[in-house]
C-alpha cells in the first residue's frame, strides 16, 4: 500500500457516518441504564439535560463509582 493509499484510507475512516446501535440486551444490562433507572431518567436526551446540572451529576457519579475521599474536595 502506498503512502497516498494509506492516507486516503485513514481519511475515509475519519468521515465514517454510520451509526451502530448496541443490542437491546446489552443496553438493558448496562451500568448507565441502571443509573438512569435509579434516577427516573427515561431517555438519553433526558440524561443529557439532567447532566447540565454539573453539581448533581458529578456528586452522583462519585456515589455511583464508590469514590471515597481521604479529605473532602474543596469548592472553588
Amino acid at each position: 500500500m502506498s503512502a497516498e493509499d494509506a492516507k486516503e484510507t485513514i481519511e475515509s475512516l475519519l468521515r465514517e457516518g454510520r451509526i451502530f446501535y448496541p443490542p437491546r440486551e446489552l443496553v438493558e444490562s448496562s451500568n448507565i441504564k441502571a443509573f438512569m433507572d435509579r434516577h427516573g431518567i427515561k431517555s438519553y436526551e433526558e440524561l443529557l439535560e439532567r447532566a447540565k446540572d454539573i453539581e448533581w451529576f458529578w456528586s452522583e457519579m462519585v456515589r455511583e463509582v464508590g469514590i471515597e475521599w481521604f479529605e473532602a474536595p474543596k469548592s472553588s
